[in-house]
């Protein structure tokens, strides 16, 4: 199976979204990581991943992006800092949190 909708995003590569992103290669997806650690990106690069430098660049023509962060702090930049994904204005894409955080954290920086 593979997808084509367009490439997928994922930001964090800890244990869950190293595992994510890997499966999603395995799968036929295109795909864009980024890490705030580079050199985690490495290994997905060699796979077929292309390496971001900056979250924002990373979901550069992405349909989904899926975050995978420890916490609220590091969700927070992720998406609101000066290389965030929403540092550029919205993000037309679809916008996943599996990070490690409260549902309420998420609507803050939602904005609501």
């Amino acid at each position: 199976m593979t997808c084509t909708s367009g490439p997928v995003a994922v930001l964090g590569l800890g244990m869950m979204g190293t595992s994510l992103a890997g499966r999603l290669l395995d799968q036929g997806v295109q795909v864009r990581v980024w890490n705030r650690t580079a050199e985690r990106t490495e290994p997905l690069a060699k796979a077929g991943a292309f390496a971001a430098a900056r979250p924002i660049e990373a979901v550069e023509g992405t349909a989904a992006a899926i975050c995978t962060v420890a916490d609220g702090d590091a969700l927070s930049a992720v998406l609101r800092g000066p290389d965030g994904v929403l540092s550029g204005g919205s993000y037309p894409g679809a916008l996943i949190c599996a990070s490690t955080v409260s549902p309420d954290e998420v609507v803050r920086l939602a904005g609501n």
